[in-house]
């Protein structure tokens, strides 16, 4: 069938809309989730969508269903998450394949990846810099987007009686990273080579420092830098597919999880002084040292945090990566305000107070940092800071809320899935257009 379907009957036949199909797994703590509300903004946009995943808990398809799927649903496009087209051999050369990139994975993170994109791969999400740059990935192909939010599910809806008694209190926070460090490298360090070990011992007492040079340095990148140099000391050749993977999933992760941690024992510090409610929601942190006294147990994607959200004063975000995140935009749209440990990539690399003095002098600034109006005013990267900006919104309503509806009315505007989604199929539908007008004429029509 798909033989001689060439990029001109393509062009014609996403103008004409159709199908899309969505391949994900339930076995996924998000991105089940996030090919849910990409295949709803869809639907919203004019398309007919169909998503392949496990029937259950205990069933899993194999690539002979996907090529079921395809040849019942014959969809104008395949969108995958966190996956491209070389890792599935399987799917016909001849089909759009839309990729999302949603986190910095070594199957996305190389060189194999970047070679392996053709004039039917399309890809969007976060590091399009990077993956251009570093991993020859074709720069004309890749549309660089957010991981936005559903305003269908998330949105600022009163939440009273039991189920605010049940959620309410000062600031929250939720995460199923409730491992120390500590554990989760007693936790993992077996997975690898024994004689990788001597190695990996000295990346874990390295890791928590790769954000010390943070305004110059990405984190990610420092990661990387940070197992190139390492390595050789030890006698250990590794490919580039090995130290991306060493970076993201060791030294990157021993660092976020450290440093959210950090931040989480400032505010439990504040909530035991105070008296102030706190939550912390997800697996695992009742088995905290310092921390189970929060938990606040599992709660579940959807109208269950919604609600969450909802009923909360106040909300961290805590990754190190930057405030355009999922999170950012889940909170902002269910009217509970973020604070944001201070990332470098929300002013330009700079310190907040530099920033602020170059911003408010006319300087031009990395349009990045623009997108939330006076970012600073809910940044904090110490524990008085914490405290300060905390005690200010809870004790002044009339100022959380100005704020609060500020941040709130970009992503409403900008950063929903239909917004998203409007722009991702428009770049495939001029890409395709490019392509076919470039194209020579093919006698099979498909």
């Amino acid at each position: 069938r798909y033989r001689d379907r060439d990029v001109r009957y393509w062009h014609e036949r996403f103008a004409a809309g159709g199908t899309i199909l969505g391949i994900t797994s339930r076995y996924t703590t998000v991105l089940q989730y996030s090919m849910r509300d990409t295949l709803e903004a869809l639907e919203r946009l004019g398309w007919s969508t169909n998503v392949l995943i496990e029937a259950s808990d205990h069933h899993q398809f194999s690539k002979i269903e996907v090529c079921r799927r395809i040849l019942e649903v014959d969809p104008v496009m395949v969108v995958l998450l966190d996956h491209l087209r070389y890792e599935n051999p399987f799917l016909p050369e001849n089909l759009p394949v839309l990729t999302w990139i949603q986190d910095p994975l070594p199957n996305l993170f190389c060189e194999r990846a970047g070679r392996s994109i053709g004039p039917l791969d399309f890809v969007c999400g976060y590091h399009k810099d990077k993956c251009a740059k570093q991993y020859a990935y074709p720069a004309e192909c890749f549309a660089s987007v957010v991981v936005p939010v559903s305003d269908r599910i998330f949105h600022d809806a009163r939440v009273e009686g039991a189920e605010l008694a049940r959620y309410a209190c000062d600031v929250s926070f939720v995460s199923n990273a409730s491992q120390t460090p500590a554990e989760y490298f007693a936790s993992v360090v077996n997975n690898y080579p024994a004689v990788l070990r001597p190695m990996l011992e000295e990346l874990f007492d390295a890791a928590p420092r790769i954000g010390d040079d943070a305004c110059h340095v990405q984190p990610a990148d420092a990661a990387v830098a940070l197992v190139r140099e390492t390595a050789p000391r030890f006698g250990v050749p590794l490919t580039d597919e090995q130290v991306s993977q060493i970076a993201v999933n060791f030294v990157y992760r021993l660092f976020d999880w450290g440093r959210r941690q950090e931040a989480l024992g400032w505010v439990a510090d504040w909530a035991r002084r105070t008296g102030r409610t706190f939550r912390l929601y997800g697996r695992g942190w009742e088995n905290h040292p310092t921390l189970a006294d929060f938990a606040a147990g599992v709660i579940e994607h959807g109208e269950p945090l919604r609600r969450a959200n909802r009923a909360s004063t106040l909300a961290l975000q805590l990754v190190p990566s930057g405030v355009r995140h999922q999170r950012t935009y889940e909170l902002l749209a269910c009217g509970a305000l973020p604070l944001v440990r201070y990332c470098p990539t929300n002013f330009d690399f700079l310190p907040v107070a530099e920033y602020v003095r170059r911003r408010d002098g006319g300087e031009y600034v990395y349009p990045d940092t623009l997108i939330f109006p006076r970012l600073e005013r809910v940044v904090f990267d110490t524990a008085d800071e914490f405290v300060q900006l905390a005690e200010r919104y809870l004790a002044d309503r009339a100022y959380r809320d100005e704020v609060l509806a500020d941040l709130r009315a970009v992503v409403l505007a900008d950063h929903t899935y239909t917004a998203v989604m409007r722009h991702v199929t428009d770049r495939v539908r001029e890409r395709l257009a490019a392509s076919a007008s470039a194209a020579p004429e093919s006698a099979a029509r498909g």
